[in-house]
């Protein structure tokens, strides 16, 4: 439902955006939002995306160390997969 304090500046007929679909997305960057109208009544609104925040991995090597210490005495992955293949 539209709220009356939301204006649409921009808006494209259900036909205008089906014969350029990229248009309506990226008016919707640049605009606040783009109307799609059918018979000149409103039927759909496109808003703009959201601002992605940026994730924050978490510092493997760090809780490799906790859990293994300063030395890891293992078998590296390439060893594994050669025993595992076997000899070509």
């Amino acid at each position: 439902m539209l709220r009356q304090t939301q204006l649409v500046a921009i808006r494209y007929s259900i036909m205008q955006s089906r014969h350029n679909p990229t248009k309506a997305p990226q008016d919707a960057e640049v605009s606040h939002a783009v109307g799609i109208t059918r018979r000149k009544k409103s039927q759909a609104r496109i808003l703009p995306p959201e601002k992605n925040e940026s994730v924050e991995f978490p510092d493997y090597g760090m809780r490799a160390e906790t859990i293994w210490g300063e030395s890891w005495a293992g078998v590296g992955s390439d060893e594994l997969i050669e025993k595992a293949r076997g000899e070509r």
